[in-house]
């Protein structure tokens, strides 16, 4: 893995982070939208159900 050397290849890969972060973050926001009450419900007990 080559490193960013210069500022420009420096500031060439903080915005692809940023746009990938972005990205991310609408994708999670969509997800979050299409999920069922029933489908969170499952993953919450899930989740609580390794806590314990």
């Amino acid at each position: 893995m080559k490193l960013a050397a210069t500022p420009e290849e420096q500031r060439r890969w903080m915005a692809q982070w940023r746009r990938a972060a972005v990205a991310l973050a609408e994708m999670k926001r969509h997800e979050l939208q299409m999920l069922t009450d029933d489908e969170a419900w499952r993953q919450i007990e899930a989740i609580q159900s390794m806590q314990a």
